[in-house]
């Protein structure tokens, strides 16, 4: 069975902070897993990811570890490394979040106008029509954006073909594998009926990701589960 992205977070999460004494450990990580939703990993299983951490941090035993692990891996070690961006990401998140949450006003009275509008005006582009704009300026290839958004490639045929709605996640990561600025971010959030809310946490800290051209989306996950925000994608 695959493991999840938020399985491999907690457990290198465990690691990082064990790393001479993990194995004394072990039924502490499992515990962690379990109470996360994923107690259906057998204990050798549980054991053998800790390994693939192990051997990325410091070379020695296994050697074959997950191309997820090595990601997830090289995305905490950033944290350790880049210390001024998580400092001012954390300071972004307390000044655009907070001030959302004090100054929301809940009883605002709205009534039914009785008013019809009939709207005779044309419409913008499309969400597909944008995206794929944007996909063609860039001389990107599907599959290529697929990949580099972690957006899977039938879900991403069905985006081509306009054959079903698109979640604002979805959006979301696209905007990442494609690289957006955050105005292009915008636009292309608009276009598919979305935009980036002060009052939604994830929505503030991906945000912040796009206007600083931070686009390592294993990264941006993370910071998401670290602060129980809506993650990007968890399988």
């Amino acid at each position: 069975m695959k493991w999840s992205h938020e399985e491999d977070y907690i457990v290198c999460s465990f690691y990082l902070s064990h790393i001479d004494n993990w194995n004394q450990h072990i039924d502490e990580l499992i515990a962690l897993l379990k109470q996360a939703g994923f107690g259906n990993r057998k204990r050798s299983a549980v054991i053998m990811r800790v390994h693939n951490y192990e051997y990325l941090h410091t070379g020695k035993g296994l050697s074959n570890y997950a191309k997820q692990s090595k990601a997830v891996y090289n995305s905490f070690i950033s944290r350790t490394t880049k210390p001024i961006v998580y400092e001012s990401l954390r300071a972004y998140i307390k000044e655009s979040y907070s001030e959302a949450k004090s100054g929301f006003e809940a009883d605002v009275d709205v009534s039914e106008s009785e008013f019809k509008f009939i709207y005779t005006e044309p419409l913008g582009p499309t969400f597909q029509e944008v995206l794929f704009d944007f996909i063609d300026k860039r001389g990107m290839k599907d599959s290529e954006v697929y990949n580099a958004c972690l957006v899977g490639r039938d879900t991403f045929s069905h985006i081509r073909k306009g054959d079903k709605g698109v979640s604002k996640r979805t959006v979301k990561q696209l905007c990442f594998g494609l690289k957006l600025t955050y105005d292009e971010a915008v636009v292309l959030m608009a276009s598919a009926g979305y935009a980036f809310s002060s009052s939604n946490l994830s929505d503030v800290i991906v945000a912040y990701y796009l206007k600083n051209c931070i686009y390592d989306i294993d990264d941006a996950n993370i910071t998401l589960y670290e602060n129980n925000a809506e993650m990007l994608f968890t399988a």
